[in-house]
């Protein structure tokens, strides 16, 4: 809660909504690689 406050103060409120996006997208993405990592593991280990 504090650090949020520290980097939300010099980025202004539209900086950190725009951080708060990538942060969002870059889990997005995260998630997705994890995803497609498991179903291409499942896939070749398939008898």
């Amino acid at each position: 809660s504090k650090s949020r406050n520290v980097l939300a103060s010099p980025l202004g409120e539209e900086g950190h909504e725009v951080a708060k996006g990538c942060t969002r997208v870059r889990m997005i993405m995260i998630l997705d690689v994890d995803v497609t990592a498991e179903r291409r593991h499942y896939n070749t280990h398939r008898p």
